[in-house]
């Protein structure tokens, strides 16, 4: 085990015990990884649109996904169901 030299034991590696270490651990990982994804979209998200196009991060200039539709064009398609 990784962990021999500080324990006088190894830890359980079968049982209850053993996956509820294993268990900790991995939700450990999940929640500090879930944080730092968490904490660069926020630095991302404070950066201005030059400051982002300068570190090589793909930017739009409008951020929102639009979508031009004709008037009249969604009355007709309703009227053809």
């Amino acid at each position: 085990m990784a962990y021999q030299g500080y324990f006088s034991r190894s830890l359980p590696a079968h049982g209850f015990s053993g996956w509820l270490i294993e268990r900790t651990a991995t939700l450990f990982v999940e929640i500090k990884r879930q944080y730092q994804l968490v904490r660069s979209r926020r630095e991302l998200e404070a950066l201005s649109i030059h400051q982002q196009k300068d570190i090589g991060y793909p930017v739009l200039d409008d951020p929102r996904p639009m979508l031009d539709v004709k008037a009249g064009v969604m009355s007709k398609l309703m009227t053809m169901r």
